[in-house]
């Protein structure tokens, strides 16, 4: 017999916690409550959605488990729990248990042995509403180690969140930082040191202009003075192959969900078609603006990303996108990344914007759309800084990404006794 099969012992969870079902609150539910009413959204959300309660009917203690019974069929809901942190804060709504973990077991490490439990899953059968019973709760087997094995566990794990979260916060702060970049740089608000002054040493000034005021040595031109557009494809996803083929395709979704500021389209396409396909459409080039003309969101609309590449093989601009290639070269290149991030763009794109539930642009709203331009050598200059920051952040994202994946592992092998403390 194992190390581990003689020292961790078998138990339920009846044995572990004193089992309390939530109570309801609608009727005192009031942002001006002074207690975090944890449901299904809140425990869901990580604790971002919240509600709050004038009453608590069901206050929660420092350490206790709050765990989601209900969930629609493949939820990603039941059975996810939320360890309190604090006392006399949360109360705990209906649909959530309450357990509070027995003086004889740490709480930590119990609340990370029942976080989406694999027996908890095993009652989702995919078809209908899984609704976790008091006793299938408590019958949940659980192999337990010593309580200071548990302890040296529970701390390992800790120990991994707490670096997770110090590198979300970091990241959320970068975010922060290069947003306020653009938003000064784009519009000119604020100017580069090596394009604020004359050459006389006195500070440039500003002007009035239809977008308000901007530096006096920038420009505004006409979006179709400077673009013209070209022809575009309309494949639908299910026309587009994984396979690898003569041609390929950008639909406008991943321009959405995938790709932010701009594309190499050497190492990412939407999907590939045949070059009989897209005969008839024009060829991406470098410095090509790819425009996602419909959104479902106003925040979304007009979101464009350049192309910093010149592709390999033939790419077609798909479906709900416009294809505009700069005909005066009037950008460095990289500057063009950044047109729907412009707020002096942004604010005109949603004023143009047509629909209800998903709106949209047309081609001839772009002859309306104003561009105010700083010197190309300005261009690239901001350009430089503001790709700093989104690598930096790639990077940071990657750190996050790694870090994650490191604590699943430390989850599976410590867990289950695979790794020990001495």
């Amino acid at each position: 017999m194992s190390q581990v099969n003689i020292e961790w012992k078998e138990v339920t969870l009846n044995e572990v916690v004193t089992y309390k079902n939530g109570q309801a609150h609608e009727m005192y539910v009031s942002e001006f409550g002074d207690y975090c009413l944890v449901n299904s959204k809140f425990i869901s959300t990580e604790g971002s959605v919240q509600k709050f309660s004038t009453v608590a009917n069901q206050l929660a203690n420092k350490s206790d488990i709050l765990m989601v019974l209900s969930d629609v069929p493949n939820g990603r809901a039941i059975a996810k729990c939320f360890f309190v942190d604090k006392p006399n804060y949360y109360t705990v709504n209906q649909r959530i248990a309450l357990l509070t973990v027995n003086s004889s077991y740490h709480a930590n490490f119990i609340f990370r042995m029942l976080n989406r439990n694999e027996y908890f899953l095993s009652f989702d059968d995919g078809v209908k509403q899984t609704n976790l019973k008091k006793k299938e709760v408590l019958d949940c087997p659980l192999r337990i180690p010593p309580l200071a094995e548990q302890q040296k566990i529970a701390q390992a794990l800790t120990d991994a969140d707490n670096y997770i979260s110090a590198l979300e916060k970091l990241i959320e702060k970068k975010k922060m930082i290069k947003e306020g970049l653009m938003v000064n740089l784009l519009t000119g608000k604020q100017r580069l040191k090596e394009f604020a002054f004359n050459e006389d040493g006195t500070a440039k000034g500003y002007k009035d202009s239809e977008l308000g005021k901007i530096p006096e040595d920038w420009n505004l031109k006409y979006f179709t003075d400077v673009f013209s557009f070209l022809s575009t494809a309309s494949f639908s996803r299910d026309q587009l192959t994984a396979e690898h083929n003569t041609c390929a395709c950008i639909h406008y979704g991943d321009i959405h969900t995938k790709l932010d500021y701009c594309i190499d389209t050497n190492t990412f396409v939407s999907g590939y078609v045949s070059t009989n396909q897209v005969m008839n459409y024009a060829a991406i080039q470098q410095g090509d603006l790819i425009i996602a003309d419909a959104s479902e969101d106003l925040n979304g609309i007009g979101k464009s990303i350049e192309v910093l590449n010149q592709p390999n093989i033939k790419v077609v601009s798909g479906l709900h996108t416009f294809l505009a290639r700069d005909i005066k070269e009037n950008f460095a290149l990289g500057f063009r990344s950044f047109i729907s991030s412009n707020p002096l763009i942004i604010k005109q794109y949603k004023r143009l914007a047509s629909g209800l539930k998903v709106y949209s642009l047309s081609k001839s709203t772009f002859k309306n759309i104003i561009l105010a331009l700083p010197s190309k050598d300005e261009q690239e200059s901001i350009s430089k800084i503001l790709f700093n920051h989104i690598k930096e952040i790639e990077t940071l994202n990657k750190k996050l990404e790694k870090a994650k994946a490191i604590k699943i592992g430390m989850m599976q092998k410590l867990l289950t006794g695979e790794i020990r403390f001495a």
